[in-house]
Parts: structure tokens; C-alpha cells; sequence
């Protein structure tokens, strides 16, 4: 996000965001993304992961929703934006979800 922030303002790069935005599909799909799903699944039962899955896909909406309207008002910026946000999200996840593998689902 924040080499998308860089090549969108600072310097124009078209090739470059197409590099840089399948590197972060990639990135996503192979690090983070599925951490989700699995974790939901370990530590809830079947009621709370339902609640947390419509949670989930209701925020995806809103960031998909979002993000051409932020992109015509800031600009470049949206990706600063959102990059802060994936470090706001990255601590999150190392500070608060706790380590699962041989615990009982109880």
C-alpha cells in the first residue's frame, strides 16, 4: 500500500501500480487474508462465527464501496491511508489473537 501511495503521488508509474497491486493480491492471499476464516473457525462456535462472518464481509463492503470515492477525494493518498491501516491491523493481530494450536475448542 504504501509503494501504491508512492508511485500514485510522488511519482507517476502506471506499470509500476500494476506490479506493486498484484504483489499485494499475492501477498494477501498467501499471508494474512486466510488467517481470518481459520481463526473464527478455532476459537467460536457456530453462532459466533456466523456473527463474525457477516461482521467481516460487511466491512469488506464497506472498504470496497469506499475506497473509488476516497481515491477521487484524496487522491494518491487513500493508500497511505489504507497502509496505516494494515499496520494499525498488523499489530492488532500480533498484540491480541492468541496462539491456538493445542488448545480444546472449549
Amino acid at each position: 500500500m504504501f509503494g501504491m501511495y508512492i508511485f500514485t503521488g510522488p511519482v507517476e508509474n502506471e506499470p509500476m501500480l500494476y506490479v506493486l497491486t498484484i504483489a499485494f493480491i499475492f501477498g494477501f492471499e498467501f499471508g494474512p487474508g486466510p488467517i481470518v476464516w481459520l481463526y473464527l473457525s478455532e476459537i467460536c462456535n457456530d453462532q459466533a462465527t456466523s456473527v463474525n462472518t457477516v461482521a467481516n464481509w460487511a466491512w469488506t463492503l464497506v472498504i470496497s464501496i469506499s475506497t473509488l470515492p476516497l481515491n477521487n477525494s484524496l487522491g494518491g493518498s487513500v493508500w497511505l491511508l489504507f497502509g496505516c491501516c494494515n499496520v494499525a491491523g498488523f499489530i492488532y493481530i500480533v498484540l491480541v489473537m492468541k496462539e491456538t494450536k493445542g488448545v480444546s475448542k472449549e
